[in-house]
């Protein structure tokens, strides 16, 4: 069945699966615009529900139905986190390889069986790969989000502090490039709040018109 380990390493590289999980298999049914229904196959309204649909239920644990107006995937219930993964693995593999009986053939249930295997066993060279793309993706997605800080951070500064410039010992404020300015060794830049706090005077060379 080549063409089922062949459809499964595609959905595998496709969604970068390196250990398919319940998610992940609930995420690909629901890409194929099926709903997932829970059911209680003790539940009065489940059977109720089979006979308005007109599907004859037999004790299976999962089931797909197709009609005109719906899509769904029913799952029972008090199935185990792991017994669900793997029936939705199966229940997909019925969906992608098109079995339309309410009642599938050996055959059919073979063919699912057979993708739900490769689907949720990669193989080692696609898990690793995989890896290395979400790897990326996460670096990526760090450098982008450490540009955000930085570019943050430049603005904030610069809202922050002014244009102006004083000496150590000065009193009057100066443009950084003011030719009165002796010493720039202790030259500091002022925040906004200092320069209207009136604390220092605009210089009267470079600043005639603050």
């Amino acid at each position: 069945m080549k063409r089922l380990k062949h459809l499964a390493r595609q959905i595998q590289r496709k969604y970068r699966l390196s250990h398919p999980t319940l998610d992940n298999m609930v995420f690909l049914i629901e890409q194929q615009n099926y709903e997932l229904v829970d059911f209680d196959p003790s539940s009065e309204s489940f059977h109720e529900l089979c006979h308005e649909i007109g599907y004859e239920y037999s004790g299976s644990p999962a089931f797909v139905y197709t009609s005109k107006n719906a899509r769904m995937v029913f799952l029972k219930s008090t199935l185990s986190v792991e017994e669900q993964r793997i029936v939705l693995a199966h229940e997909l593999g019925h969906i992608l390889c098109e079995h339309q009986s309410s009642s599938a053939s050996v055959m059919e249930e073979y063919e699912a069986q057979e993708f739900a295997y490769h689907l949720l066993h990669p193989p080692v060279f696609i898990t690793l790969r995989n890896q290395l793309l979400n790897r990326k993706y996460l670096v990526a997605a760090a450098v982008v989000m450490i540009a955000m800080l930085a570019v943050g951070g430049h603005y904030l500064y610069h809202s922050r502090y002014s244009n102006y410039y004083v000496s150590e010992n000065g009193t009057k404020y100066h443009m950084r490039d003011c030719l009165i300015i002796h010493d720039r060794v202790g030259l500091r830049r002022l925040t906004w709040d200092e320069v209207n706090s009136e604390i220092y005077e605009p210089c009267g060379v470079c600043l005639k018109n603050p």
